[in-house]
């Protein structure tokens, strides 16, 4: 189902803005006044003055974008036509500051020599756009914006090569650094790489140590599990000096001292053939609930190889998973795959062969917590003057996520791309107890049709399922609206906006330049998309959960997935209060 535009009052346009890039040294003024939320102390707990509200001005967040993509080994042959990559890979960061208030500095990491120079956006009303050269480290982006305006920054690194071994586009939001990131992709078994690089944008260093699973459960690393990463610096190392041969990983980074960011390069060879390339990015922790949106499968065969599939694992004990396919008319049978029993540390792909083609969201539900990961594969043309090189893939990695309810979030889209946005409609609480696959009916295909009516003779049933029939027969499968997509064009102005409106479990896919070419607000402006936010709205019953997937121009099948930015909690005011030891002597 597509979403609906609401005529004339939905199109509007802003005036061009143009971001500034410029120079700019940054100050650290340290302050000497604590600010305490006002759910620190519950009311009694101690006896101190109620405190004075103090309004708060500004908010500073941090971004991190990842690295650009580089070889295992970057060595060459001495001809570079004969080289790993004959071409070079074109590595950029994509900038979208919201509102005025908005002022965002971007500082590339060091990787142990001196780092290059900041360059700052200013935002702008609606908006304000910048495109940058990356350069060959993570970047920390450090906004500062108005608290309690919906002011906020959102950005984006990508990596596009047209040939060689890292054909395929990777690219991946940026996003903020924490001190738990559950890794879920990625492989080391021969032909596939996978490249962890942990980055800390902070003034201070961290302690990161590493947790590793496989198929055959937790993983004696053969290397160091404990890094260091200075302030203001990255460190990365190869998977496979950990723990090679492993058909399918997953990795907890667990940091002390500073938050950081952590994520995977995985690329995969198949002998001369290039067979995809992408950033595996942090998912949410280990839960009964996990969501996976935005899916984008191939046609296959049950049993069919290297196709889309699901990756679990079930760190703190044995659970049985149930696997939910949600798609625009429904929920999709997944047969013989409709539940695993994961063994606890042990990671279980699950594969999706045999979905017809389309864009799906998966729902995984479980009895104990666990993590999860997609990955989907998507065909390119061979090229008809290097016989030798095969059918090209290119692959994407596609992280959980929790639906906001509240704020708004956003994507930028890489550049030389063109942008697609699934979305999925989920109830506002999601775990592993609630009865989602009985609000959502099912979609059966003729074989699984049949299945379902054997299935329905042995229990005496008198009626054959239809295309109609359901999980939990719900009484209706109604649409409400979720909320509103605008999407903002390279000048910095709001192309066209529109509503949303899905069903419990419905995942629906706009295509931002099919969306962008029916807007009468577009005329004969040639202003190129570059960003697109979602704003829920307030009185939804149900949260959205939404990725962008960018696919290269001109590189057939190359293809990325992005989760969106979402800013962090504003305050328009906080809590001052005297603290109660102070005076008092310290131990």
């Amino acid at each position: 189902m597509s979403p609906r535009t609401t005529p004339e009052r939905r199109l509007r346009r802003r005036s061009a803005t143009r971001a500034v890039v410029a120079s700019l040294a940054v100050v650290a003024v340290t302050g000497s006044l604590a600010a305490f939320g006002d759910d620190l102390w519950s009311a009694g707990a101690l006896d101190v003055p109620a405190g004075e509200q103090v309004a708060v001005e500004a908010r500073t967040a941090t971004l991190v974008c990842p690295a650009p993509v580089t070889l295992a080994d970057p060595g060459t042959t001495g001809d570079s036509e004969f080289g790993s990559t004959p071409v070079a890979t074109a590595s950029t960061l994509q900038v979208a500051a919201f509102g005025s208030a908005t002022t965002s500095v971007l500082s590339p990491l060091s990787t142990g020599s001196a780092a290059g120079p900041e360059r700052t956006v200013q935002g702008a009303d609606p908006s304000a756009y910048a495109l940058l050269e990356q350069s060959g480290s993570a970047e920390a982006v450090r906004s500062t914006t108005s608290a309690g305006d919906g002011s906020d920054t959102s950005a984006s690194a990508s990596s596009l090569t047209t040939s060689g071994d890292l054909r395929g586009l990777a690219a991946a939001s940026c996003a903020a650094p924490g001190v738990d990131q559950w890794l879920v992709g990625g492989g080391t078994e021969l032909g596939s790489s996978s490249r962890l690089t942990l980055a800390n944008p902070s003034r201070t260093p961290a302690t990161v140590t590493l947790e590793l699973w496989g198929p055959s459960g937790p993983i004696d690393p053969a290397g160091p599990t404990t890094y260091l990463v200075p302030p203001g610096e990255q460190v990365s190392t190869l998977v496979e000096g950990l723990a090679a041969q492993q058909r399918g990983i997953v990795v907890r980074a667990s940091s002390t001292g500073a938050l950081v960011t952590a994520t995977l390069q995985h690329s995969v060879l198949d002998g001369l053939t290039a067979r995809g390339v992408d950033l595996v990015v942090a998912g949410e922790a280990p839960a009964t609930a996990q969501t996976l949106a935005g899916l984008t499968v191939e046609a296959s065969e049950i049993g069919d190889d290297d196709v889309a599939s699901v990756r679990l694992l079930a760190p703190e004990g044995d659970a049985t998973a149930t696997i939910i396919v949600l798609g625009a008319d429904g929920q999709r049978v997944l047969r013989g795959a409709q539940t695993a029993d994961l063994v606890a540390g042990t990671v279980t792909d699950v594969s999706l062969s045999g979905l017809p083609a389309g864009t799906y969201s998966v729902v995984v539900q479980s009895d104990a917590p666990v993590v999860a990961g997609a990955v989907t594969t998507q065909t390119g043309k061979a090229d008809r003057d290097e016989p030798l090189l095969g059918t090209p893939v290119d692959r994407t990695w596609i992280a959980s996520q929790r639906g906001s309810a509240t704020s708004p979030s956003s994507v930028v889209l890489p550049d030389g791309t063109q942008g697609t946005v699934s979305l999925v409609a989920l109830p506002s609480e999601v775990d592993g107890s609630t009865e989602l696959a009985d609000q959502v009916p099912i979609v059966y295909d003729e074989e699984s049709a049949a299945d379902a009516a054997d299935d329905a003779a042995g229990d005496d049933a008198t009626e054959e399922p239809t295309a109609d029939a359901t999980a939990g027969d719900p009484t209706s499968w109604e649409p409400s609206t979720l909320g509103t997509l605008e999407v903002y064009g390279t000048d910095g102005g709001l192309i066209v906006d529109q509503d949303v409106e899905l069903a419990v479990g419905q995942t629906t896919t706009v295509d931002l330049a099919d969306l962008v070419e029916s807007s009468a607000a577009r005329g004969d402006d040639d202003t190129e998309i570059g960003a697109v936010r979602f704003v829920p709205d307030p009185q939804a019953s149900t949260v959205a959960a939404w990725v962008l997937t960018a696919r290269a121009s001109g590189v057939t099948g190359a293809i990325s997935t992005l989760l969106p930015t979402v800013p962090s909690a504003a305050q328009d005011a906080i809590v001052v209060r005297r603290s109660p030891t102070v005076g008092l002597p310290r131990e």
